[in-house]
């Protein structure tokens, strides 16, 4: 069994534009993550969103996307439903979870991975980001 290994992602903080994360890496060199996973891993990937303020309207979509070397691109494997109150969300991927829309989906957690959160409008949303491997 894997050991829990937790990172902010996104601090909180206003902001008004659609946020496409940096990429995490589960290689052993990343900072934040310091063990290699391999397919037969059971470990899963939780993305929290944690909403605390917003202008007006509130609407945030969260999406998990890996990268897919075939096609050299990003590949969403999850979305969130939109988020338009104050609340947290938590999404989870990984190989032993049922599909459940917006909120879980079946899969091995790729080397490479992002979050983006889609904004709905340009109202500030104040948020934070945060993932767990666990």
């Amino acid at each position: 069994m894997s050991k829990t290994r937790e990172a902010v992602i996104l601090a909180s903080g206003a902001r008004t534009t659609t946020q496409t994360m940096a990429p995490l890496t589960l290689a052993a060199a990343d900072g934040a993550f310091r063990e290699i996973l391999y397919a037969e891993d059971r470990t899963v990937l939780e993305i929290t969103v944690d909403l605390t303020a917003f202008a007006t309207t509130a609407s945030l979509t969260p999406s998990l996307q890996m990268f897919d070397i075939g096609k050299g691109d990003y590949v969403t494997v999850l979305t969130g439903a939109a988020i338009t109150s104050n609340s947290t969300v938590i999404m989870k991927y990984g190989p032993m979870l049922p599909t459940v829309a917006n909120l879980s989906a079946q899969g091995v957690i790729g080397n490479l991975w992002r979050v983006v959160m889609t904004h709905g409008n340009g109202n500030s949303h104040t948020y934070s980001v945060s993932c767990r491997l666990a």
